[in-house]
C-alpha cells in the first residue's frame, strides 16, 4: 500500500510539473521553462534542429526561452530576439514578430526556388550572367568618373 501511495505521488507530481513547464532539449542539455498558459501542449520540445524558420509552431516555447535570455540556443535566436524587442518597442504583440519572421522565411524560400530554377535554365542563366557582367562594367566606369 505504501509503494502505491509513493507511486501515486510521483505520477501526480510529474503531471503537475508537465502541466506547468516546458522541458526543452538544447545543444547544451535539458532546460526547463515556465509555461505562459498551463496545459499539456509542448511539454517536451527538442530545439536542436531548429533554425529561425522552424519556430512558428513552437512560439510559446520560444517566447519562454527569449524571456529567460536563452536566445542563443536556437540558430537565428538573436534575430528572433531583435524582432520581439522591436515589436514591443512599437507596442505590438509577439505575434507580429513571428508573422514577420514567417514572411521573411517564405521570401527566402521563394528566392531560393527562383535561384534554383535560374541555375537549371541555361538561357536565363546566360542572360543573368550577361546582365551581371554589364552591371559590373558600368559600376567600374562609374567609379572611374568620381
Amino acid at each position: 500500500m505504501r509503494s502505491l501511495l509513493i507511486l501515486l505521488v510521483i505520477v501526480l507530481t510529474g503531471t503537475i510539473f508537465s502541466y506547468n513547464n516546458h522541458v526543452v532539449n538544447t545543444n547544451i542539455g535539458l532546460r526547463v521553462y515556465a509555461k505562459a498558459a498551463s496545459g499539456f501542449e509542448q511539454t517536451y520540445v527538442d530545439v536542436r534542429p531548429f533554425d529561425i524558420c522552424h519556430v512558428g509552431p513552437y512560439k510559446n516555447v520560444v517566447i519562454a526561452m527569449m524571456a529567460a535570455g536563452d536566445h542563443g540556443l536556437i540558430t537565428g535566436g538573436n534575430y528572433i530576439k531583435m524582432a520581439m524587442d522591436a515589436t514591443q518597442i512599437i507596442g505590438s504583440s509577439n505575434d507580429a514578430a513571428f508573422r514577420s519572421i514567417e514572411a521573411a522565411c517564405g521570401l527566402s524560400k521563394t528566392a531560393g526556388n527562383v535561384a534554383q530554377r535560374l541555375r537549371e535554365n541555361p538561357t536565363i542563366n546566360h542572360a543573368v550572367n550577361t546582365t551581371r557582367q554589364k552591371l559590373g562594367e558600368f559600376a567600374e566606369k562609374f567609379r572611374g568618373r568620381r
